[in-house]
């Protein structure tokens, strides 16, 4: 049942020697549980007992022994990331509906609501979802499943819609709202995606529209039977949002999650011209080394910036992998050093300004560095809403002794070097100009190739290093960034 890449080197799984829970066995076994209920007439006696044998065996009796003794095989059972939740949900569902002992189900429902604590405090206090907007569409999804398969089961006595944090609850269901940037565009920072696709299921968004009053989805998109058996049996709580009468939605001039550090600045032009920059930390769900990474969004391109995940396949993980790695973000490189993994490498928003004209962000990025080398080094988010909108970034640095220092452009756009300080970008729809200044020395602009072949938001990424030719122990180079319509 376990998906092969889930499995260990010595395929333990696939040779009997154990069994485990991952996101494809608790979902196999969530339909074989309903198709063993739905379909009892249709089944032989043999098989009916097969399937119930097998599940007690690989979800139920495995789920509760690795609640009661924590071991490597099911991991995720004290997990921050959306394994917890999608794995945890699966698993309690089967032994309600399959497990003949009352007791094994209300042992499976105690450990629930634990293992929920743990993934709930992987949310920041302000809701932000690390894991970017399709995990939380997946794992949160999968929460609110479970809360409504237990608030059910129990006639409202177990209610993890308020969970031990309500407030918290409500900010994590209105993140996608808060996140998005513009025209159905979102920040694709560590493994996250710029799009929410239709054809996947949205049962997160039909649930916290019902429990927590964000925005109702245009369509009810469900991709698992015991979402279906859930809209069943109450349609009328499960309306979808009327476009002809539900009027223009406005977003936000700006987002900004305090406690990871993470803001969008939206801009209100004719052809929007809009970023998302992010502090956060080098230990993050599903994390790539990217303190003080940015994306900008011009239109509906992705015009510069993060170039997202590389696709899931061998070696999509390692640290060393371009993509995830700071090499392949625009972040500073300093004596071509890139930024180290860890909780204690983070970055700190140090002063925030939001107004109708202009949002301006700094951040202490110097701490996702282990330089002793380094005294400080920031980096200032300013974007400019008039006409037709300029956002700047620049990266101020001082060290205790010269260092080779260098930061940069990534992005999928067509570019073109005009001069030593100017690179024209080319999207799919729109055009950007990249005006280049530098204090303390002269800079070289020098164009790679990153190679990763598979990744997520396209194909032909590149990574424009922005590099002093001399080493400096302290200096700034700016990028400011022009819309052209011509």
């Amino acid at each position: 049942m376990v998906t092969p890449n889930h499995d260990d080197r010595n395929n333990s799984v696939l040779e009997g020697k154990r069994v485990s829970i991952d996101l494809g066995a608790r979902r196999f076994g969530s339909v074989l549980a309903v198709a063993e209920i739905l379909l009892e007439d249709q089944l032989s006696p043999e098989l009916r007992d097969k399937i119930k044998a097998q599940l007690q065996y690989r979800i139920t009796d495995n789920y509760l022994q690795s609640c009661k003794i924590p071991d490597k095989n099911n991991h995720w059972i004290d997990g921050k990331s959306n394994w917890n939740a999608v794995c945890t949900s699966g698993a309690v569902f089967t032994s309600i509906a399959n497990a003949i002992d009352g007791d094994e189900r209300i042992a499976a429902i105690g450990s629930a609501i634990n293992s929920m604590k743990h993934y709930v405090s992987g949310f920041g206090a302000d809701g932000y979802c690390s894991e970017g907007v399709g995990y939380w569409r997946y794992g949160f999804g999968h929460y609110l499943y479970l809360a409504e398969i237990l608030f059910d089961y129990t006639d409202g006595k177990i209610n993890l819609f308020e969970g031990h944090d309500p407030d918290k609850l409500n900010r994590i269901a209105d993140f996608p709202e808060n996140f998005h940037i513009q025209n159905e565009k979102f920040a694709p920072f560590a493994d996250g995606s710029s799009i929410v696709k239709n054809n996947e299921g949205n049962f997160a968004y039909v649930l916290a529209a019902k429990q927590y009053g964000a925005r109702k989805p245009i369509e009810n998109i469900l991709d698992q039977a015991v979402e279906q058996l859930i809209v069943w049996k109450n349609p009328e709580d499960y309306t979808t949002r009327n476009t002809t009468n539900s009027g223009t939605f406005e977003v936000p001039n700006h987002s900004y999650f305090n406690d990871f550090g993470m803001v969008i600045s939206r801009g209100k032009q004719n052809v929007p011209f809009s970023v998302a920059v992010k502090s956060g930390h080098n230990k993050e769900n599903h994390n790539h080394s990217d303190v003080g990474t940015y994306i900008l969004v011009l239109g509906e391109d992705l015009i510069s910036g993060d170039i997202g995940a590389p696709s899931y396949r061998a070696g999509s993980f390692s640290p060393t992998n371009k993509a995830r790695s700071s090499w392949g973000h625009p972040v500073p490189r300093i004596n071509n050093t890139s930024q180290s993994n860890g909780r204690q490498f983070e970055g700190k928003i140090t002063e925030t300004k939001f107004t109708d004209a202009e949002d301006k962000v700094v951040i202490d990025i110097s701490t996702a560095y282990e330089l002793p080398v380094l005294e400080s080094l920031s980096r200032t988010m300013v974007n400019d809403k008039s006409s037709a909108g300029t956002i700047t970034i620049q990266d101020d640095f001082k060290t205790t002794k010269p260092v080779a220092f260098g930061t940069a452009i990534t992005t999928f756009s067509k570019y073109k070097i005009v001069d030593a300080n100017t690179i024209i970008l080319t999207g799919k729809t729109q055009k950007i100009k990249v005006e280049i200044k530098s204090r303390g020395g002269k800079v070289v602009i020098n164009p790679e190739p990153v190679p990763v072949e598979h990744l997520r938001e396209g194909k032909g990424a590149v990574r424009i290093g922005i590099d002093f030719e001399k080493p400096l122990a302290s200096g700034s180079i700016t990028m400011k960034y022009t819309p052209l319509f011509n």
